[in-house]
């Protein structure tokens, strides 16, 4: 986001409707990349893919970043639903269109619950990777705001929240009879 003396992508983003070239030039650059990662994870998961998750503070709040993203992806079966992608409602919700051969999520980021279910798994309550089915989901946009690392002050949070503890059992079981049977 150098390119324009600016972090933030919501400024960025007024900026280029404003007509500013030098936002315009790195807003480009940024969708650029995503791109070229996603195509990446398509090639690399043989253009097998149950989904494409739009996470965290871009992923979850810019629909012209997730419109630039997808646009001209039908032939790889990725095909958003602009009226659906422009809505702004809470959860967990899907952008994609009736011909999309892939979903496509807006996933608001959780991130108590990410390290709650990551320290499960360290402490060997879930079972380990190895056991667990391969997952075919392409995550992406998901860091933090100004280089902030993501869960940032998380861990002192979670050490005084003993009902997220308390509910790990159940995210995890929820979690897995989520997941579609042979994924």
């Amino acid at each position: 986001m150098g390119l324009c003396g600016d972090s933030d992508m919501r400024a960025i983003q007024q900026r280029s409707a404003a007509g500013d070239e030098d936002a315009t030039v790195a807003l480009d650059v940024f969708v650029k990349r995503v791109r070229k990662y996603l195509g990446s994870f398509l090639v690399e998961l043989g253009g097998k893919v149950d989904a494409v998750v739009f996470t965290a503070g871009i992923g979850e709040n810019s629909a012209v970043v997730r419109s630039l993203v997808c646009a001209n992806l039908e032939l790889m079966g990725i095909s958003l639903d602009e009226q659906r992608n422009a809505e702004r409602v809470p959860g967990i919700r899907a952008i994609h269109s009736a011909a999309s051969l892939t979903k496509v999520l807006v996933v608001p980021t959780n991130e108590e619950l990410s390290i709650t279910l990551q320290s499960v798994q360290v402490a060997q309550v879930a079972p380990p990777p190895a056991a667990r089915p391969a997952r075919r989901t392409v995550k992406i946009l998901d860091s933090a705001p100004d280089g902030a690392s993501p869960g940032a002050g998380a861990w002192g949070r979670l050490a005084q929240s003993s009902t997220l503890m308390a509910n790990v059992s159940s995210a995890v079981s929820k979690f897995r009879t989520a997941k579609k049977p042979g994924v």
